[in-house]
């Protein structure tokens, strides 16, 4: 395949077909850009976590913001944190969606190393969320709320603070380990 795009460039650029030339690069250019996967941390469960979970939010129209800087090594078990991650920016679609106004929908995620392990995910919401006594959403819907416990026995087994607040139509989920 490479072999033939590249014979197709040599006989434009030998035909002078400059015009020609431009059309055809600017097709690849706009297909590895529609390939490109973007990376968000050097851990491959992790990131495929992220890449996946956040493409689903950009593409249902939720802006995302992102700012990682996971500590190498990551100091719990990178397959949990990769399911912590995917829970809770899961929730943070699932809370987007049932928004009206599109224009107001966001997720924020960010992750820092330093002085300590930190992660926080934030996200517009109705305004509309039920906090047990342990203040932790609850959802009684049927099939929801199993990411939220999830999340919890995570921390809960990493000895991690963890707290979800909700103020202003931003719900947030920080984690401490």
């Amino acid at each position: 395949d490479l072999r033939l795009k590249l014979r197709m460039i040599a006989d434009l650029v030998e035909k002078q077909q400059y015009e020609g030339l431009r059309v055809l690069m600017n097709d690849y250019m706009d297909n590895i850009q529609k390939t490109h996967v973007k990376r968000y941390c050097k851990n491959t469960v992790i990131d495929a976590a992220l890449s996946a979970f956040i493409q689903n939010a950009e593409s249902r129209g939720i802006r995302v913001d992102v700012g990682f800087d996971f500590p190498d090594p990551i100091p719990v078990d990178a397959t949990e944190l990769a399911t912590v991650l995917a829970n809770a920016i899961e929730n943070a679609i699932n809370a987007c969606e049932n928004m009206d106004r599109e224009g107001d929908r966001f997720i924020e995620i960010k992750v820092l190393s330093n002085p300590s392990f930190m992660v926080k995910v934030s996200n517009s919401f109705n305004g509309q969320v039920e906090f047990d006594e342990n203040g932790i959403p609850q959802n009684k819907a049927d099939g929801h709320g199993f990411g939220t416990r999830s999340i919890v026995t995570f921390c809960d087994k990493n000895n991690a603070f963890y707290q979800f607040l909700a103020e202003d139509n931003v719900f947030s989920l920080y984690l401490n380990f």
